[in-house]
């Protein structure tokens, strides 16, 4: 382990490919959260309720966002801060592609096919649904697959992270690692902040010319740039001999992290007609006390940690892209087939019901012919292509 001392922060040197075996489970959390939100929605929520949770399920997007922040930035940042080689942006590339578009393009052709009016794309604009640009264009937000607004912003960030990693690294490579830890902590949070004016000042929260933006990665950096910073902080005090109290709180209080963020979450229930803002912020104060714990501490300690690591909840979060593209159609169409209204029960409990079942068995079809063969295929690519450099055998 090598670990600076004196006046530096600890920048633990670690296995290049360490794996954060909670997190997977905790896209199963976002997941699932997301499906119950829709189906909320079909259900004709009262508007007049003073208090009303389900409504907030949606906040399972800032975890998506934050996951995404710490794992896909962390190896560009530990890469710099320890001194080795970044990571080669052309396999990222391929990594990403085949993780994310080929599941994507088939969840999106079959309900084209199957639910037409409800997923109109197989015409002019199809290049912006199968391309992922709809945040970016006007008026096609929510058009195609609904729910693949937040796979836009997310595809905006993965094309945009690099680059990111780039500049930082030629700016602060040559400086001390705490240099800059505190630096790139000052540009996360300006970012963050910026994020939050421009939500509210020049994209109105959803109003006037540039409102539309507001769904784009410009109006959601904040919830990356969150996940960033703590993929930094890991990088900084995982394993070292001395850690701020708060990571200590963490590691030590799984369950209490979780508690809060459950807490503050029914709390926001009663907050009725309020700015958006509020949710924004909260969304990403709630995503970051659940997925601190997973990288803080021993992943073996506390009922929330042994909760995540439950076989059933590995599983999943194995699927948990499959589940998170595929249920809202499914709970569009066991709508429309009467689903919730089928005589032996009523209402909305029959149509989650149905909606997880049919969606989870879609998601694990999905990943057994779809998804895992496409990253297979992008691993075995970049282990062929390195085994033809020159000078290797």
């Amino acid at each position: 382990m090598d670990v600076t001392t004196g006046n530096e922060v600890a920048v633990v040197s670690e296995r290049r490919h360490e794996r954060y075996v909670l997190l997977e489970p905790l896209r199963a959390v976002a997941a699932l959260m997301v499906l119950g939100y829709h189906v909320y929605l079909r259900c004709s929520p009262d508007p007049e309720n003073t208090w009303d949770v389900a409504r907030l399920l949606n906040m399972g997007v800032p975890i998506f966002f934050v996951l995404s922040g710490f794992l896909l930035y962390r190896p560009f940042a530990a890469a710099r801060l320890q001194g080795r080689p970044m990571p080669n942006v052309g396999r990222y590339a391929k990594r990403r592609f085949f993780r994310v578009v080929p599941g994507y393009w088939v969840a999106l052709t079959v309900f084209a096919l199957v639910l037409p009016t409800w997923v109109d794309v197989l015409h002019r604009d199809a290049w912006i649904y199968y391309g992922l640009a709809q945040t970016w264009v006007p008026g096609h937000t929510f058009g195609g697959l609904s729910p693949a607004w937040s796979l836009s912003v997310e595809v905006a960030f993965y094309l945009s992270l690099p680059l990111y990693a780039l500049v930082v690294h030629r700016t602060l490579a040559r400086r001390p690692a705490r240099a800059q830890l505190l630096i790139e902590a000052g540009i996360l949070c300006t970012a963050a902040v910026l994020c939050l004016l421009a939500r509210r000042f020049l994209f109105g929260l959803g109003e006037g010319p540039s409102g539309f933006l507001v769904w784009s990665l410009l109006g959601h950096l904040d919830w990356f740039a969150a996940g960033m910073g703590l993929a930094l902080a890991t990088i900084a005090w995982s394993g070292a001999s001395e850690r701020p109290r708060p990571v200590r709180f963490v590691e030590q209080y799984p369950g209490t992290c979780w508690s809060i963020a459950v807490g503050l979450f029914l709390l926001l229930g009663f907050v009725v007609g309020s700015p958006g803002d509020i949710l924004h912020v909260a969304g990403v104060i709630i995503a970051l006390l659940l997925v601190a714990p997973a990288v803080f501490g021993d992943e073996t300690a506390g009922r929330a940690r042994n909760f995540l690591a439950m076989p059933v909840m590995a599983g999943l979060g194995a699927v948990s892209y499959g589940i998170f593209l595929w249920n809202e159609p499914v709970a569009v169409w066991l709508q429309s087939a009467g689903a919730d209204d089928w005589g032996f029960a009523t209402g909305t409990p029959v149509l989650l019901f149905l909606t997880v079942l049919v969606t989870i068995v879609a998601a694990v079809i999905s990943y057994v012919l779809v998804e895992r063969p496409m990253m297979a295929y992008a691993r075995r690519e970049s282990r062929h292509r390195r085994a033809l450099r020159p000078g290797r055998r």
